[in-house]
C-alpha cells in the first residue's frame, strides 16, 4: 500500500467521525457547508483508494497536508463539543475563522486529487464512462442557488464545484455584471469574511437571497453597506453592547445569524424599559423584505423593496440611526472572551493586538502579546473618551489609544471590514 493510500485510509475514518459530529449538531447550527465539504472529501479519498494505479494522480507530500488538516478539523470539533462552545463557534463569524480556513484549504487540496483522477481516466487508453461517487454526489448541488441567472453563471464557470478561488469567482462575475475595485472589497466582506481566498456556492446562494437578483446585487450591496444604520456581522449580544446607554429609538441593522441571507433590527425600546429589542427581517426574493414580527396591522404581509423602506415605514420606532465606526474598525473583534482572544492571538508576533468588548459593563478590552504571553487591558468608556487601565490620560478616540500606546500595541490582528464612515462611538 502506498504512503498516500495508507494516510487516506486514516483520513477517511477521521472524516466519518467528523461527519458524525456535524450530523449530531445540525439541528442546533447551520453546518451545511462544512458537512458537504467533508462528504466530498470522503468520497474523493474513497475513490482514490479504489482506483487503479494508473488512474491515481501524484499526491504532493503523499497526503501529509490533508492528514494534518483532517486532524486539525477533528481536534477542533471535539474541543468545541467537550467545552460546550459548538453553537457559539458556528454562529460567530469572528470566532469561526479558524475552521473556515481549514475547511477551504482541505477542499482545495482534495479538489486537486479529484481533478487528477478525472484527467487520468480521460487520458487512459481504454477511456472510461465510469462516474465516481464524488461526481454522482456533486450532481445538482447548484439547485441551492435559486436565482436562475446566478445558477447558470456558477454551472457555466465552475460546474458543480462546491468552492472556488475568489479571483476566479470575480472574473466569472464580471462577465455578467460590472464589479469595481470597491465592489470587489464589499463582496469579499460578505462572501469571504474569514478571508480564506475562496467562496462557496452555499454562501453565494445565501448572499443572493438578501441581495439578489444577480444583475442588481452590486447596487444593493453598496446601498446597504453605505447606510449609516448598517453594522455588518454583529451578534445580538454585540448589538446590545453597542446600544447600551443609548437614547430610546436608537437602532441599527445587522446581518442575522439565525437565518443566513436575512437581516435583523436592534433598537432601544422605550416600551420595554429601554432594553434592546431584536426583530428579524426576512428576505422574500425577488420581491424584497418582510418583517417577521409586525408592529402595525397594516404592515402584516407587507413587502418592502429595500431596507431603507423598512426604516422609513417604522420611523415611529426607529428614530435615531446608531452612528459608530467601532464595528467597522478592522482591529475590533467584538464579543470575544479572554480565552477566545488568546486563541486568536496564539503564534502572533509581540505587540500584536485586538480590541473587543469587556465582560465588565462600561469597558472595552484590549488583548495584546507582551513577550511570550497574551495580556489583557481594560479601557474605561468615559463621556470624553477612553482611559486605559485607570491611568490619567483620557484619549478622545480609539485611534488615539492605539497611537499613544504604540509601545504595547504595534500590530493589529485584523479582520475584514467595509469602508467606515467618519463617525465616533456615541458613548
Amino acid at each position: 500500500m502506498s504512503k498516500a493510500k495508507k494516510r487516506f485510509q486514516g483520513c477517511k475514518e477521521r472524516g466519518e467521525r467528523i461527519s458524525s459530529i456535524l450530523a449530531q449538531k445540525n439541528k442546533t447550527a447551520d453546518v451545511t457547508e462544512f458537512s458537504n465539504t467533508i462528504k466530498f472529501v470522503n468520497s474523493v479519498l474513497d475513490d482514490f483508494m479504489k482506483s487503479k494505479d494508473k488512474e491515481r494522480p501524484q499526491v504532493p507530500d503523499n497526503g501529509m497536508k490533508i492528514e494534518q488538516l483532517m486532524k486539525a478539523y477533528e481536534d477542533l470539533l471535539n474541543q468545541l463539543v467537550s467545552t460546550g462552545r459548538f453553537l457559539r463557534f458556528f454562529t460567530s463569524n469572528r470566532v469561526r475563522k479558524n475552521l473556515d480556513q481549514i475547511n477551504s484549504q482541505l477542499h482545495k487540496e482534495v479538489s486537486q486529487i479529484f481533478l487528477g483522477l478525472q484527467t487520468n481516466r480521460r487520458n487512459s487508453k481504454r477511456g472510461t464512462k465510469k462516474i465516481s461517487k464524488a461526481e454522482l454526489e456533486s450532481e445538482r448541488q447548484t439547485e441551492c442557488i435559486k436565482d436562475d441567472e446566478a445558477r447558470q453563471l456558477w454551472e457555466t464557470n465552475f460546474n458543480q464545484t462546491l468552492m472556488v478561488e475568489w479571483n476566479e469567482f470575480i472574473r466569472a462575475l464580471q462577465k455578467a455584471i460590472p464589479v469595481s475595485e470597491e465592489a470587489n472589497k464589499q463582496l469579499k466582506y460578505i462572501l469571504d469574511n474569514s478571508n480564506t481566498g475562496f467562496v462557496s456556492m452555499y454562501k453565494f446562494s445565501d448572499f443572493l437571497s438578501g441581495f439578489g437578483p444577480l444583475k442588481l446585487c452590486v447596487e444593493k450591496v453598496q446601498g446597504v453597506l453605505n447606510a449609516e444604520w448598517f453594522h455588518g456581522f454583529l451578534s445580538s449580544t454585540e448589538a446590545e453592547r453597542l446600544l447600551e446607554r443609548q437614547t430610546p429609538g436608537t437602532f441599527l441593522i445587522r446581518f442575522s445569524k439565525s437565518k443566513p441571507g436575512s437581516f435583523a433590527i436592534a433598537y432601544v425600546d422605550a416600551n420595554a424599559r429601554n432594553t434592546v429589542t431584536h426583530t428579524l427581517i426576512t428576505c422574500s426574493p425577488p420581491s424584497g423584505f418582510m418583517i417577521e414580527e409586525a408592529y402595525n396591522r397594516s404592515a402584516k404581509g407587507r413587502l418592502f423593496v429595500t431596507l431603507q423602506e423598512v426604516v422609513e415605514f417604522y420611523s415611529y420606532i426607529l428614530k435615531i440611526p446608531f452612528r459608530s465606526d467601532l464595528s467597522r474598525q478592522n482591529w475590533f473583534h467584538g464579543d470575544l472572551s479572554s480565552q477566545e482572544a488568546e486563541e486568536m492571538l496564539a503564534g502572533e508576533k509581540e505587540g500584536t493586538f485586538l480590541f473587543r468588548f469587556s465582560s465588565k459593563a462600561g469597558f472595552l478590552a484590549v488583548s495584546y502579546i507582551s513577550g511570550v504571553e497574551v495580556k489583557h487591558g481594560l479601557l474605561e468608556i468615559l463621556p470624553g473618551g477612553y482611559k486605559f487601565e485607570n491611568q490619567p490620560p483620557i484619549y478622545p478616540t480609539l485611534d488615539d489609544v492605539v497611537v499613544n500606546l504604540g509601545d504595547l500595541l504595534k500590530l493589529p490582528l485584523t479582520t475584514l471590514t467595509f469602508d467606515k464612515k467618519t463617525f465616533h462611538w456615541n458613548h
